[in-house]
């Protein structure tokens, strides 16, 4: 697919928050890079996208009745003639979610590459939303709103509580399973506000601390013992909160000069959080990720697409790879869509000496050790797909390969080539593309002189 768009003037901000109140916005000239990875949505295709795993398989929902699982650009729909909707998946690619049977729903286990479907033998109200690679799956119970794990091994279903003392009606849900068999989530507490809770079988639930507003939610964890979502500070604003081995940590707004509430919805193992604000007066919602410290709104992370504005960052998987929602702005924000972020550490410098007439030379760096790169160059801005790469494509209009270059064993290389005479004047444009990793670099207009 190839279509021509227009670019829109990025913010550039940021903010360090490491606590509620000390917050720096700034530029970073080392601040990451993303390629956008498109899923497959289109005019007629409507995607809702749940969660991500480690080999950046997606799953989700397609065109509001199918379960799917995208995986290396090519998508793969739940074959069958009743209603699925798929909520999560582990690494092996088996995916969890609910298949509708008659007028009930019910708890489902689709494993796409055998292929098989199992209903669970579980309560039909209970509605999973993880699954860990051993086989336990957690969820939200919705008649009697109750937290609850079951192990596909054992067959052993559980609802979770606290002392055994049953759980007050509320927000109760458990969102994240790791592979050592602890489960997070929410559980209302006896005064009906909601806390975050942590449950192995050898403790059963413990309670994580409470922000001083004595409300607070959790959206996702880790491997590590973080957990992550959101903690109402004394005065009630919802901050994005950080639980480290249960201790609260206030890492307040992703922008306060722009947002009053922010809500983190999930962390990897390198401790980076994936979230969203909403901005009132403009009735939106921006993306973000915090890393060490500093906020950087998604949007301004890729190259700015008119048809792409970054809403939410929903899952970040332990490559770095972001599951985000999006909008199209030039729709009046109706068509909203998933796509995957792709971290690229490729870089590419302006051609230098940069004159008609001359050998330049191109500076590579970021590749992997004695990887195979290919340089594509065009005249206008754009897309061009890129081969063997599913969803991922370059800037560029019709874009050309000129040629394949070997990079050392630092990931490094050099391209010369003669720059004729004719292109003084000229502006051309270069990306370069790793297709080992399926990334590309920043692209790269030059006018020659």
């Amino acid at each position: 697919m190839m279509m021509t768009h227009s670019y829109r003037t990025r913010q550039n901000w940021a903010a360090c928050a490491l606590t509620a109140v000390a917050c720096l916005h700034s530029t970073h000239a080392d601040q990451p890079f993303y390629n956008i990875i498109e899923l497959g949505a289109d005019d007629k295709t409507q995607l809702s996208a749940t969660d991500l795993n480690d080999r950046g398989q997606v799953t989700g929902t397609i065109n509001g009745d199918r379960a799917f699982v995208w995986a290396n650009g090519q998508l793969i729909v739940h074959d069958s003639n009743d209603r699925s909707f798929g909520t999560g998946l582990n690494e092996t690619g088996s995916v969890i979610g609910s298949i509708r049977l008659g007028t009930s729903n019910f708890a489902m286990q689709w494993r796409p590459l055998v292929p098989s479907t199992d209903v669970l033998k579980i309560p039909e109200s209970a509605d999973p939303v993880a699954i860990n690679n051993t086989g336990l799956i957690v969820g939200r119970e919705t008649d009697d709103r109750q937290a609850w794990v079951f192990n596909t091994t054992t067959q052993r279903f559980l609802f979770l509580n606290f002392n055994g003392t049953p759980t007050p009606p509320g927000i109760n849900e458990a969102v994240a399973v790791t592979d050592s068999g602890d489960v997070y989530g929410t559980m209302s507490r006896d005064d009906f506000q909601p806390q975050g809770f942590m449950w192995n079988e050898i403790n059963g639930v413990t309670r994580l601390e409470q922000p001083p507003g004595n409300f607070a939610a959790v959206h996702g964890a880790n491997d590590h013992g973080d957990a992550v979502g959101f903690g109402m500070d004394i005065d009630f604003t919802q901050h994005v909160a950080l639980w480290q081995d249960g201790v609260y940590t206030d890492l307040g707004v992703s922008d306060p000069r722009r947002f009053f509430i922010s809500d983190a919805h999930d962390v990897n193992n390198d401790q980076h959080i994936v979230g969203s604000s909403p901005n009132d007066f403009e009735q939106r919602t921006y993306g973000w990720i915090w890393i060490d410290g500093i906020y950087y709104d998604l949007n301004d992370l890729v190259r700015p697409r008119a048809n792409i504005d970054f809403a939410r960052g929903v899952k970040i998987n332990n490559t770095g790879e972001i599951l985000a929602q999006t909008f199209d702005p030039t729709m009046g924000g109706r068509t909203v869509r998933p796509v995957l972020m792709r971290p690229s550490t490729l870089t590419l410098s302006n051609p230098i000496p940069g004159i008609a007439g001359e050998v330049n030379t191109l500076l590579i760096e970021g590749a992997r050790p004695k990887s195979t790169v290919y340089l594509a160059y065009g005249r206008g801005q754009g897309l061009t797909n890129v081969p063997t790469c599913g969803g991922l494509t370059v800037d560029i209009l019709q874009a050309s390969l000129l040629t394949s270059i070997k990079t050392d064993g630092s990931g490094k290389a050099a391209l010369q080539r003669f720059v004729p005479d004719g292109l003084a004047g000229r502006v051309i444009l270069f990306q370069i593309v790793e297709p080992s990793t399926c990334t590309a670099s920043p692209l790269v207009e030059h006018r020659f002189e």
